[in-house]
C-alpha cells in the first residue's frame, strides 16, 4: 500500500520561469504536501527546468524526477511514464505552467473516496495575461451529479481539460488506458476511454480544480499545420475508439458533431490570420489524413456529415449553418433528449452570449474575403478580354 494519498504527474518542457508557481501550488495543498507523490517527467528541456526539478527532489523525498529519452513534442509520452511510476491509488495530472487551487487535492480525494467512484470531474478556470478569467464547470447542473451509466453524451462531451480530473489508477492499469503519443488532443482520447470503462463517475459542477494560464495571443495554443493534422489524427482515434466499444451511432454523432464544431471555429480563425496561408488549409483538406477521417463509417452514412467534408475539401470553411442542421437532425433517444433539454434550458438563462460578436465578425470577414476573391477573378478575366486581338480591334478608334 502506498504511503501517499495521490500522485500528481507533471510533464515539463522549458518551463524554468513557470514551474515554481505550479510546484508551490502543490506544496500549499490543504491535504498536506506529505500526502502527495509528485512526479515530474521532463521532455528534454533545453533551459534550466531540469536543474530546478532536481533541486526539488533533493529537498523533498516525495518528489521524483524522470526524463524522456528524447523530446516527444507533446504531453502524452511524459504522462504515460508518470503513470508507470506512480505508487498512489489515485492520479492527478497538472501541466507545468498551470496551478492547483488551494484545496483541490483534498476535495477531489475526499469525494472519490466517499462515493467510491472511478473518476471525479471538476471545473477549471482559464486565466489570461490581461486578467480575464473564464470559468468552465464540467456540466450545467447544480452541485454534484453522479453517473452510473457512463455511456452518456453529457459525460462524453465534458471539457477534456485533464488537470480537473482525479483518476482511479486501478481503472487505468486494469484496462491498459494510456495517452496517445506524439499528437495534440491526447487528453481527449485518454478521457473518453476512461469514461467508457468507468463504473461510476462524479461531476463537481460548482468546484474548480485549477487555473489554466494562457497567453492572450495563444489559441489552443498554436494554430499551425501540425496542430490541425494532430487534431485530425485525434478525431480518427475517437472514431476508432467508438467503433471498438460499439458506441451507439446517435451518441457518436453528438460527440463528433461537437468536435467538428470546435475544429471548424479554429479553421475559420486561422483563415484570416496573417501567419497562415490559404494554400496551407487547402493542403490540409486535400490530405490523405483528412480523407481517412471523412471515410469513417459514422460519416459516410450521414448526408449532412458527407456534405460537411465535401465543403471543407472545396475551401468552403464556414459551415456553422450546416453543423446546426446536423444537430437538428440527430436521432435522440429519450435519455439524451432529457439531458439536452436541461442543458438548453440552462444556456437560455444566460443573458450574455460569449463570443457572439467575434463569431459574427468572423462570418462577415469570410463573406468579405469571398467577395474580394470573386472581384479579383472578374478583374483578371476582364484583363484577359482586353488583351485579346478582338478587343483591341473593336476599340482601336
Amino acid at each position: 500500500m502506498s504511503e501517499y494519498k495521490l500522485s500528481i504527474i507533471i510533464p515539463t518542457f522549458n518551463l524554468e520561469n513557470e514551474i515554481d508557481n505550479a510546484f508551490n501550488s502543490i506544496k500549499s495543498q490543504t491535504i498536506g504536501f506529505e500526502n502527495i507523490e509528485v512526479i515530474f517527467v521532463d521532455d528534454n528541456s533545453t533551459d534550466n527546468t531540469l536543474a530546478k526539478l532536481n533541486n526539488y527532489s533533493h529537498q523533498f523525498s516525495n518528489v521524483k524526477v524522470l526524463t524522456t529519452d528524447k523530446n516527444s513534442g507533446y504531453a502524452g509520452k511524459p504522462r504515460n511514464i508518470g503513470i508507470q511510476n506512480a505508487t498512489a491509488d489515485y492520479i492527478l495530472f497538472l501541466d507545468g505552467d498551470d496551478e492547483l487551487l488551494l484545496n483541490t487535492c483534498e476535495v477531489l480525494y475526499d469525494k472519490i473516496q466517499f462515493y467510491n467512484t472511478d473518476m471525479v470531474i471538476a471545473g477549471h478556470i482559464n486565466v489570461y495575461s490581461n486578467g480575464v478569467c473564464q470559468h468552465y464547470p464540467p456540466l450545467l447542473h447544480d452541485n454534484e451529479t453522479s453517473f452510473k451509466n457512463t455511456i452518456n453524451p453529457q459525460l462524453l462531451n465534458v471539457n477534456p481539460a485533464i488537470s480537473a480530473k482525479l483518476f482511479n489508477k486501478f481503472l487505468l492499469t486494469k484496462n491498459n488506458i494510456i495517452f496517445p503519443e506524439n499528437i495534440p488532443g491526447e487528453d481527449l482520447i485518454f478521457l473518453l476511454e476512461t469514461i467508457i470503462n468507468s463504473r461510476n463517475i462524479l461531476t463537481l459542477n460548482n468546484f474548480y480544480a485549477y487555473y489554466r494560464n494562457l497567453d492572450n495571443h495563444s489559441v489552443t495554443l498554436n494554430l499551425s499545420n501540425d496542430y490541425f493534422y494532430g487534431l485530425i489524427r485525434a478525431y480518427i482515434l475517437v472514431c476508432d475508439l467508438f467503433e471498438k466499444y460499439n458506441i451507439k451511432n446517435n451518441i457518436q454523432e453528438i460527440v463528433l458533431h461537437n468536435h467538428l464544431s470546435f475544429f471548424t471555429e479554429r479553421v475559420i480563425k486561422v483563415y484570416f490570420s496573417d501567419d497562415f496561408e490559404d494554400t496551407d488549409l487547402k493542403e490540409i483538406f486535400s490530405s490523405d489524413l483528412f480523407n481517412e477521417l471523412s471515410n469513417k463509417d459514422i460519416f459516410k452514412d450521414n448526408y449532412n456529415f458527407k456534405l460537411y467534408f465535401e465543403r471543407m475539401k472545396n475551401g468552403d470553411y464556414n459551415n456553422r449553418d450546416l453543423l446546426n442542421n446536423i444537430y437538428q437532425n440527430f436521432d435522440f433517444d429519450s435519455e439524451i433528449i432529457s439531458d439536452l433539454k436541461y442543458v438548453k434550458q440552462e444556456i437560455s438563462k444566460l443573458t450574455i452570449k460569449p463570443n457572439k460578436i467575434n463569431e459574427d465578425n468572423a462570418y462577415l470577414r469570410i463573406i468579405n474575403k469571398k467577395l474580394y476573391e470573386e472581384n479579383e477573378k472578374l478583374k483578371h478575366e476582364l484583363d484577359e478580354i482586353k488583351s485579346s486581338k478582338l478587343w483591341k480591334l473593336k476599340n482601336k478608334f
